[in-house]
């Protein structure tokens, strides 16, 4: 948050966005005030006069919210019940629908932690005291909108009551059956109920709210009651899809398969699941901008993996949807791909200054914070404020899905696709043939978490080898045998839970194509070593692609044409590494001609003519958002979010810097990769060799030297080309370069 100073009105002029803008009021609740409240008023007109309505908007919410915070510290000052009648009474002028919105929203948040504590996903028994705390916050909350819609006589207020009575009395009651109070719990269930269908039943409520108030219902019926739980169900979601109330037909539909597969019907779970996934679709080619369409893709990521389980355990019976299992888990990670990609597009059109003026302190916020997940929805917020601008420019999120035939026709000519999906509790691994899939699916007992712990170790592991030219001889005397510079424990562990199962599938084949999944993208599968000291590039060329379908998309991108280059390296002098103008030279020597400034001016004025760009040069990759992910040229840096305008028009980009294959740490679940691969592939490049960690200056030169030989005068595709040149560094055993922290640190994504 922004740093408390006594002037409210200039914290909130720096606010990041509205709801920083709200959290600040509530967290000042002692002292906002009438005064305040009008001043706000005063601000936002006068920001109207001057043509920035999203800013004037945001101070006219402010103010209101400001008049509504007194209100109700007004309302929590009055002692005793008839005192709180006679002030309900006398100040009823000031209960409008700011005030009782504001209330709403705090007794609907009081209530989801209850529902978060009463269903901890298998992290032990719900915690009695945490539970009846958060009841006896919402209790008070409750019975001020009673007596509001009491006061007021407002039948919305009233209705609207009756729902979030209904929910707490719902909660009360679970919470006397976790403490034995079995005859407490049912009746206070009875009232539950008698609230609930009254907001079922009310009109003036939304359609999502009432169909809300069946799902409570159903939830009161629970499984010892499963004609009653379906029924409400039923209901529910009748009332969501005649009122349009999409996400409460997700939610009802999500709750239905989870009582389909307690009972074992899988049919109905695939069903159900399948359903919500073309809805999702719909809601996406329909949204309106980024934003929409990200928070409708990240909300779908459960049915993928639902639609998933549900085709393994229907696949035991009929074969074929294992297929319809990798239709199912391809899509998801499709999805989730273009969902990064939406985080670092870039607004083509004018923007009003005070909305650029507030990006900007964002931007500088994260640049200075350590992680804050506030920062990273106040960008995404004002992204789409500047997206939703005239002239600005939006996503495009027609890209999915792609056909099980589709999808084999990919499989190149003596090779294999290796397609994986991570469950919380396991690997899932897809060998894709040309003739189709190589049996069905593995399946791997491995958790996420330990997952991510060793692809973390790994990555730390090959940090701390460092440069070569600084601490390499110390290394080399040690004979690598310091855990924390040896990668060959991680790389083994590695292979065995990610290689080894499908080793018998992918021996023989020319070229193995790696669609990871989550933690797994940042993984060098090339670089995974058996049991005899074998790696996957000994035996076969390996490319990697977000997607299969996106890897369609690459292909169908893809430029036969290798006759021009624009090869940058930054000098010694502008800050660059020792190698890199050397380097673009050599790199250039080999397409006849010389390197090009190693300048943004020069990149944006290349892109759209050369056939392949090399940079050497430095990476700013930001600790933890890709939104400062950039390459460091000697006229400034060239951010991710820049890439996408550039048009570009090449078959291939080397990104011959450190660690540029790294993705947005800080991203969401159902957000995969984006970074600078992603964001040459926005620009139209089908192919892109980045780094997953810091990259040798003294290995980087031979690697390209090698690579562009094979390329170009070899004729090797690109995945070969690059197999090549990573086996011939790595026989520089007399350099050291035998280490994968050398030879490994590139792979290739997208077309091979």
């Amino acid at each position: 948050m922004i740093g408390q100073t006594p002037d409210l009105v200039s914290q909130l002029d720096s606010a990041i966005s509205r709801d920083q803008g709200l959290a600040l009021l509530l967290s000042s609740f002692s002292e906002v005030s009438d005064e305040l409240a009008e001043t706000l008023s005063a601000r936002g007109a006068a920001l109207k006069d001057a043509g920035e309505a999203v800013l004037s908007e945001d101070f006219a919410a402010w103010a209101s919210e400001t008049r509504s915070l007194v209100t109700r510290r007004l309302a929590m000052s009055v002692k005793g019940e008839d005192a709180a009648v006679a002030f309900l009474r006398t100040q009823s002028n000031r209960f409008d629908d700011a005030f009782y919105d504001l209330c709403f929203r705090i007794t609907a948040e009081t209530l989801r932690r209850v529902t978060g504590l009463l269903e901890p996903l298998g992290a032990g028994e719900p915690s009695a005291a945490a539970i009846s705390e958060q009841l006896n916050s919402a209790k008070y909350d409750v019975e001020c909108l009673d007596a509001v819609g009491e006061v007021t006589g407002n039948l919305l207020y009233r209705a609207k009551t009756s729902l979030l009575t209904g929910t707490f009395l719902l909660h009360r009651s679970q919470l006397e059956a976790l403490q034995g109070r079995t005859v407490d719990a049912a009746e206070t269930a009875v009232k539950s109920a008698k609230a609930l269908e009254s907001a079922a039943a009310n009109t003036l409520l939304s359609a999502e709210q009432r169909a809300l108030a069946e799902m409570r219902l159903a939830a009161l019926a629970g499984a010892s009651k499963p004609d009653e739980l379906a029924k409400h169900q039923e209901a529910g979601l009748a009332i969501a899809e005649a009122g349009e109330a999409w996400d409460a037909v997700l939610v009802i539909r999500r709750d239905r398969a989870y009582w389909a597969q307690q009972r074992g019907d899988w049919n109905a779970v695939w069903t159900l699941y399948q359903q919500n996934i073309e809805l999702s679709e719909r809601l996406m080619q329909k949204a309106r901008v980024n934003g929409d369409a990200m928070q409708v893709e990240q909300q779908a990521q459960p049915d993928y993996e639902g639609a998933v389980e549900a085709c393994l355990h229907l696949a035991e019976s009929d074969p074929s949807f294992y297929e319809r299992a990798l239709e199912c888990a391809e899509q998801g990670k499709a999805r989730a791909f273009l969902r990064g990609l939406a985080s670092i597009a870039m607004a083509l059109g004018p923007i009003p200054p005070k909305l650029a003026e507030r990006r900007n302190r964002i931007l500088q916020q994260m640049q200075e914070s350590n992680g804050d997940a506030e920062l990273l929805s106040a960008l995404r917020t004002i992204e789409d404020q500047i997206w939703a601008h005239p002239r600005a420019w939006a996503l495009d999120t027609t890209c999915v899905p792609c056909s099980f035939d589709q999808k084999r026709a990919l499989v190149p000519r003596d090779g294999v696709i290796l397609s994986y999906f991570a469950f919380p509790d396991r690997l899932l691994i897809f060998a894709l043939g040309e003739q189709g899939l190589l049996g069905k699916p593995a399946q791997i007992e491995v958790s996420s978490g330990d997952l991510a712990k060793l692809a973390a170790e790994l990555q730390a592991t090959m940090r701390l080898r460092g440069d070569y030219e600084t601490i390499d001889a110390m290394q080399r005397k040690l004979a690598m045998r310091v855990e924390p510079v040896n990668s060959a424990m991680y790389l083994r562990q590695f292979h065995d839970i990610a290689l080894k199962p499908v080793q018998s599938l992918i021996a023989g084949k020319r070229i193995v194509v790696v669609v990871p999944h989550r933690v797994m993208m940042g993984l060098p599968f090339h670089a995974f070593t058996d049991a005899g000291g074998r790696t996957l590039i000994d035996d076969a060329a390996v490319a990697y692609s977000p997607g299969v379908s996106i890897l369609r998309w690459s292909a169908a991108q893809q430029r036969s044409d290798l006759n021009t280059c624009f090869a940058a390296g930054v000098s010694r002098m502008a800050g660059g590494p020792k190698n890199a103008e050397r380097e673009a030279t050599q790199v250039a020597q080999v397409f006849g001609t010389g390197p090009s400034p190693a300048t943004r001016d020069a990149v944006f004025a290349n892109a759209g003519k050369c056939d392949v760009i090399h940079l050497s040069c430095h990476s700013d990759m930001g600790p933890l958002f890709t939104a400062f992910a950039g390459l460091r040229l000697e006229d400034g840096p060239l951010y991710q979010r820049e890439i996408p305008a550039l048009n570009c028009l090449s078959t291939l980009v080397m990104l011959s810097a450190c660690t540029t294959a790294g993705g947005d740490t800080m991203a969401e679940p159902g957000s995969e990769l984006a970074g600078l691969v992603g964001a040459f592939f926005r620009a139209g490049c089908p192919s892109v060799i980045a780094s997953l960690w810091p990259v040798a200056d003294d290995a980087a030169l031979p690697l390209s030297e090698a690579f562009y030989a094979a390329l170009k005068t070899d004729g090797a595709g690109k995945a070969e080309a690059l197999r090549q040149a990573q086996l011939a560094v790595r026989r520089r055993t007399d350099d050291g370069f035998d280490d994968p922290y050398f030879w490994a640190p590139f792979c290739l994504w997208g077309n091979y």
